[in-house]
């Protein structure tokens, strides 16, 4: 048996930057970082035939790969020609809420079938697998970044363009203090729901020659986001949320709502200074920024007694990344 365990992440600054059609032409960059949230992947070999048995929401038995209804899993293992095995997945959130499980459940499944076929590989191996997997085989709508940092792990500034040997490159330089204040800011709600974001992301895809010029600016937001985090300033993060978010939710239809636009503003009321939703949008989790601790506790005071339907979910950031917590094999 051999299991993985994979972060999930959260997305600060620069969504939609990391989109190929995007950076082809234009430099993309975001903030993005691992949380203390995870999926795992358990893979066992069958003793004593070669199908493929698969068990996520559902259970599928197959004779041959090609048949699995799960296209994650069905490419992850055709790219290492295995079979008689058994895999499963668990996660620590639904799906469908904007912290990057499906990637994250690629990335786990990846980690396992090369750990069981014996390839030699490192974590840039597990990303460029991801990213050929969901946006070069099954043509999914989606950037680069949720691949990378669920393999990766930790606080990242990532960016992106095809000049690079890579189509992506790491640029660091925050000190542990300014991160460790960084996540004492950040409270995170759950308001509930699951959406499938292809719709949002094909979209938002769509639409960025349109959106070119919103694009630069979450860019040179995610720039200014570095720059005040590379000096040990934390607190200019939430006005620049804010200012972002007010962006991103121009990008498509759909990325926001009236309810979801309420909670913000009762939010920003009541010891916010900024937020987003993370995702594609629709619902899922709002990230809410707080200058200290008196605003976080009047913030989580407010939601408490006031928004029964947000559930309050505690997190720490991630620094390991994807990687086999056993393995017997």
């Amino acid at each position: 048996m051999i299991i993985a365990k994979t972060p999930l992440r959260i997305s600060l600054f620069g969504g939609g930057t990391d989109f190929p059609d995007y950076f082809k032409d234009n430099p993309g960059q975001v903030l993005s970082t691992a949380i203390d949230k995870y999926t795992y992947v358990i893979l066992n070999k069958r003793p004593f035939d070669e199908k493929i048995r698969l068990g996520y929401s559902k259970t599928e038995l197959v004779n041959y790969v090609f048949e699995l209804d799960h296209e994650l899993a069905r490419e992850a293992i055709k790219l290492f020609s295995v079979s008689g095995i058994e895999m499963s997945t668990i996660s620590d959130v639904p799906g469908g809420v904007g912290l990057a499980t499906s990637s994250s459940i690629l990335v786990g499944m990846l980690n396992v079938l090369a750990t069981y076929s014996n390839v030699e590989f490192d974590v840039s191996h597990l990303i460029d697998w991801a990213i050929n997997i969901e946006v070069n085989k099954l043509n999914k709508p989606i950037g680069y970044q949720d691949q990378i940092i669920v393999a990766k792990g930790g606080f990242q500034n990532i960016h992106f363009s095809f000049q690079y040997q890579k189509p992506y490159n790491f640029m660091y330089n925050f000190k542990e203090s300014t991160i460790d204040k960084l996540e004492d800011s950040l409270t995170l709600f759950y308001i509930g729901g699951q959406r499938n974001s292809s719709d949002i992301l094909l979209e938002q895809n769509k639409n960025i020659e349109k959106n070119n010029d919103t694009l630069r600016q979450m860019y040179n937001i995610c720039d200014n986001a570095y720059d005040e985090l590379s000096k040990g300033n934390v607190y200019p993060i939430g006005e620049m949320l804010d200012e972002s978010w007010k962006l991103k939710k121009t990008l498509a239809s759909n990325i926001s709502n009236d309810d979801i636009d309420y909670i913000y503003e009762k939010a920003l009321q009541n010891g916010s200074n900024g937020g987003k939703l993370l995702g594609a949008g629709g619902n899922g989790f709002l990230l809410f920024f707080t200058k200290d601790y008196e605003s976080k506790e009047n913030l989580l005071r407010f939601m408490k007694y006031h928004m029964l339907q947000i559930k309050h979910v505690p997190f720490k950031f991630d620094k390991h990344g994807s990687r086999i917590i056993f393995n017997n094999e």
